[in-house]
C-alpha cells in the first residue's frame, strides 16, 4: 500500500483510546516544552468515552 493505491476492501477498525482531555493538554504542553516523545503507555480513559463510541456506531449504523 506504500505504492499510493487504495484498499479494495474495508480497512479493520482501530479500537480507540479517547484520552482524558486534561492529560492531553499535559501531554501537549510537555511536548511543546521539550521537544521529546514521552516514553511509556498511557492507558487512562476519559470517563465520556462511551458515550462517544456509542454516538459514532450511532452514525454508522445511520449511514449503512
Amino acid at each position: 500500500m506504500g505504492d499510493g493505491t487504495l484498499p479494495r476492501r474495508p480497512l479493520v477498525p482501530l479500537r480507540r483510546v479517547f484520552a482524558v482531555p486534561e492529560v492531553v493538554a499535559e501531554m501537549a504542553e510537555s511536548l511543546v516544552r521539550s521537544w521529546r516523545t514521552p516514553a511509556g503507555e498511557y492507558g487512562a480513559e476519559w470517563d465520556q468515552a462511551r458515550e462517544v463510541r456509542t454516538a459514532i456506531e450511532a452514525f454508522r449504523q445511520s449511514v449503512r
